[in-house]
């Protein structure tokens, strides 16, 4: 499953009740929509001819549309109140570039098998960060856990190759900038609820991929838009 800044872990973390069996479901029905969108994506841009900053900026627009009604369930006013906006602003932008990243992998094309596998690099970072930046306390079998998992993530890129290619870092960079994020709601959740997380990441992210796409929009074809808002929805 795609590790996209994940709003929908946000919304969990709120609920009372403890159901392992729907969790696993919901969790299932998620990665099966994640698979879908990047199908998609990669199809608009290789078949369809649409800029990866142009996939974005219609992609979370959809999703903003889809999710509004549960926004105002949240209390968008309250939720928006807040001592840290330049750091939400910060977390929402570092969130963007990651996404710009991955969805210009699926354009280049990198292939979704590899681009996955190498996206899942973004824990290994977050490990990482919490020992140096947040001054957790990672145990020595963690680190060696960490330095095993970038070592397979170098059999992977296998920058020795003959045909290696710069764009297979896209994913590496994706899973970079989505750790930040990860740790940068680690660090606010400390004074901020979940809904104002949510509330700030599906405000800002939409107006961060309009100011991307603007320079080379294009407009997508009515069959593409609608494939985009029935994955959105799923």
């Amino acid at each position: 499953m795609i590790q996209r800044p994940n709003y929908i872990n946000l919304i969990h973390t709120m609920r009372s009740n403890h159901n392992p069996l729907q969790g696993a479901s919901w969790m299932l029905t998620a990665g099966l929509a994640f698979a879908i969108v990047n199908s998609l994506a990669q199809v608009a841009s290789i078949h369809f001819g649409l800029s990866s900053t142009t996939v974005a900026l219609v992609q979370y627009a959809i999703a903003f549309v889809v999710i509004l009604p549960y926004l105002k369930t949240l209390g968008i006013r309250n939720s928006l109140r807040t001592q840290h906006l330049g750091t939400h602003i910060l977390r929402v932008f570092l969130s963007v570039i990651g996404i710009q990243l991955w969805l210009w992998a699926l354009a280049y094309p990198v292939p979704i098998w590899q681009g996955i596998a190498l996206l899942m690099t973004s824990p290994l970072f977050a490990t990482v960060g919490s020992g140096l930046f947040l001054k957790e306390k990672v145990g020595a079998a963690r680190w060696l856990a960490t330095l095993s998992g970038f070592g397979g993530a170098m059999i992977i890129l296998e920058p020795w190759a003959d045909d290696f290619s710069w764009a297979t870092l896209l994913p590496v960079g994706a899973a970079f900038f989505w750790a930040c994020y990860s740790l940068m709601v680690k660090k606010l959740s400390s004074d901020d609820s979940p809904s104002t997380m949510v509330v700030y990441l599906l405000v800002l992210i939409t107006p961060f991929n309009l100011l991307l796409a603007f320079p080379d929009w294009q407009t997508p074809s009515g069959w593409t838009f609608g494939l985009f808002s029935l994955a959105r929805e799923r």
